[in-house]
C-alpha cells in the first residue's frame, strides 16, 4: 500500500481544499475496479459500495465511498500526463514484483484510431493511441495519444517514456526509419520492424463496366490467382 501511495501520491489534485474524498482513495478504488473488469464511472461507484468493508481495511474512507459523479469530476480534471507517468511507473514496479523483466521479451508497439472519440467538427481527426504491449504478461507498458494524429510521432514519444532495456521491439513498416532507432541510442533494444508484402499475383487487363449515370466509362483493374491443390474444391 505504501508503494502504491508513493507512486500515485505524485499526481496533482486539481480540486479545491474542501474536498470530501482523498485523491489517493479515488484512484485506488478506480484502479482496483478496473482490474476487476469495471469500465465506467458507475461501475467504479458500484464496486466501491460492494467492497466497502474490505476497502476500509486499507483506506480511511472518512466520507464513505465516492459516487459516480465524484469519479467523473476527478478524472475530467486530472492532468493526463501526470496520471500517465504514474501508471507507467506502476506497471514497471508491477513487472519487477512479478519477476517479469522486459529483457529478452517481445514488446509490440502499434497505434489504433479511437472511432467516435473526437470533438464536434473534427470527425476527420480522430485521435490515435499508440501503446506498447508485453506479450509474456499481457500487460500494456504504456500508451500515449499521438501528436497531430501522427502514429509515427506518438511511437517516438512512447519509446522515450517506456523502459525497454533488453527487449525485442516489434512494429509496422510505418516505423522503419533511422529516427525510430536513434530514439534510444544508449539503450540495448532490438528493433524488428516488418513490412507486410502482398503476393505477386498476375494482373489481368482492366474490365470496362457500362457507363454510369454521369456518362463515365468506369474501369476496374483485377488480379487473378490460380488455385493450388489445397484450395481446390472438394469432390
Amino acid at each position: 500500500m505504501e508503494e502504491f501511495r508513493a507512486i500515485f501520491g505524485e499526481v496533482e489534485d486539481p480540486r479545491d481544499f474542501n474536498v470530501w474524498h482523498d485523491l489517493f482513495e479515488v484512484l485506488f478504488i478506480a484502479m482496483a475496479a478496473c482490474l476487476c473488469g469495471a469500465n465506467s464511472y458507475g461501475a467504479f461507484a458500484e464496486f466501491g459500495k460492494a467492497k466497502e468493508p474490505l476497502l476500509r481495511q486499507f483506506l480511511a474512507l472518512k466520507h464513505g465511498t465516492p459516487s459516480r459523479h465524484t469519479f467523473e469530476r476527478v478524472f475530467r480534471r486530472l492532468n493526463p500526463e501526470g496520471l500517465e507517468a504514474a501508471l507507467i511507473r506502476f506497471t514497471r514496479e508491477l513487472r519487477t514484483a512479478l519477476g517479469h523483466p522486459t529483457a529478452g521479451q517481445v514488446v509490440a508497439m502499434d497505434g489504433k484510431r479511437l472511432r467516435g472519440a473526437y470533438d464536434k467538427g473534427l470527425a476527420h481527426q480522430t485521435p490515435i493511441m499508440v501503446c506498447a504491449y508485453l506479450h509474456q504478461t499481457r500487460l500494456v507498458l504504456g500508451q500515449r495519444q499521438a501528436t497531430d494524429c501522427s502514429e509515427t510521432k506518438g511511437l517516438l514519444q512512447l519509446l522515450q517514456m517506456v523502459a525497454l532495456e533488453g527487449a525485442i521491439v516489434t512494429g509496422d513498416a510505418l516505423h522503419c526509419s533511422r529516427t525510430a532507432r536513434r530514439c534510444a541510442p544508449n539503450r540495448p533494444i532490438t528493433c524488428s520492424l516488418s513490412r507486410a508484402t502482398a503476393p505477386a499475383w498476375p494482373r489481368t487487363p482492366p474490365r470496362c463496366s457500362p457507363r454510369g449515370r454521369l456518362g463515365r466509362l468506369r474501369s476496374r483493374p483485377s488480379m487473378r490467382r490460380t488455385a493450388g491443390p489445397s484450395a481446390a474444391a472438394p469432390k
